[in-house]
């Protein structure tokens, strides 16, 4: 029983992983949603405080089917958001159906983006809910985990397990 525990517990985070992204973020014009959230402050003097979020931070692209739908479909890594279409496949000679997404929704609210909490905003737009990287589209291979980052954790954990399993094994020893 406790070796299936263990077992769980190390494929959780790979599953976790593998789960399509989604949170919250400011959508500024056409180009991007920002994710770092700042907190609610007033932007401008006696106005009600509104959600900020770093100019300079972490933001993801939307791909907006741009054209002919240049790219034939979903694109990894990006907010999709284009019509149905489709595309002539001269392989086969057949008409291709590109299915529509639209992978982010206007939550109502206003956001602003700007270096730090309070300052003055670069830009202000609209706060919206986002989904990407779906896990039926996108291969799983590369994660957005900087998992070399952590490797120090993955060790420190190991070794923990390990001390936990030899302390048990000396001090009862199974006859």
């Amino acid at each position: 029983m406790r070796k299936l525990l263990i077992l769980i517990l190390l494929m959780l985070p790979a599953y976790l992983v593998s789960a399509d992204i989604s949170g919250t973020g400011c959508k500024i014009g056409q180009g991007y949603v920002y994710t770092e959230y700042l907190g609610s402050a007033p932007a401008y003097t006696g106005t009600a405080p509104i959600k900020y979020y770093k100019s300079n931070g972490a933001k993801i692209p939307i791909y907006w089917g741009n054209g002919h739908n240049q790219y034939q479909g979903y694109r990894c890594g990006y907010i999709n958001s284009y019509p149905a279409s489709s595309y002539y496949d001269y392989d086969t000679k057949t008409n291709v159906p590109i299915p529509a997404e639209n992978e982010f929704s206007y939550l109502g609210e206003q956001c602003v983006i700007s270096p730090y909490l309070g300052g003055p905003p670069i830009s202000t737009d609209s706060y919206v809910s986002y989904s990407y990287m779906k896990t039926s589209k996108c291969s799983t291979d590369q994660t957005p985990v900087p998992l070399d980052d952590y490797v120090w954790v993955v060790i420190v954990g190991i070794g923990a397990l390990s001390t936990f399993f030899i302390r048990n094994r000396l001090m009862c020893p199974e006859v």
